[in-house]
């Protein structure tokens, strides 16, 4: 039997739980996401694509952008398809930009 491309544990699960909650950012739900990145990291299994923008989203929710930034580049590295759309959320991030002014 071939062993899963991905780690997926309870990613689905979390994910869905995160839509019922509208976002809103749970303690245990970013425990749990945290300690099977460690699980998945410990036996060198790659987590799914958007494992880590979701927590980085949920990282957002509760006040932490550095670590969201963190996660979305860790996401864009391991998957560059993700590039344009983990782009968008860094600039979201970045807030707007300055607007050109008249001289």
């Amino acid at each position: 039997m071939t062993p899963p491309l991905y780690a997926w544990g309870d990613f689905t699960k979390m994910q869905y739980e995160a839509l019922r909650a509208n976002g809103t950012p749970s303690p245990e739900r970013m425990v749990d996401m945290e300690a099977h990145m460690q699980e998945a990291a410990a036996s060198h299994a790659a987590l799914p694509p958007g494992f880590r923008a979701h927590l980085g989203m949920l990282k957002l929710a509760s006040g932490d952008p550095a670590q969201a930034r963190a996660l979305w580049q860790a996401e864009k590295a391991a998957f560059p398809e993700s590039a344009t759309y983990i782009d968008q959320l860094l600039k979201r991030l970045d807030g707007p930009a300055p607007q050109d002014k008249p001289v």
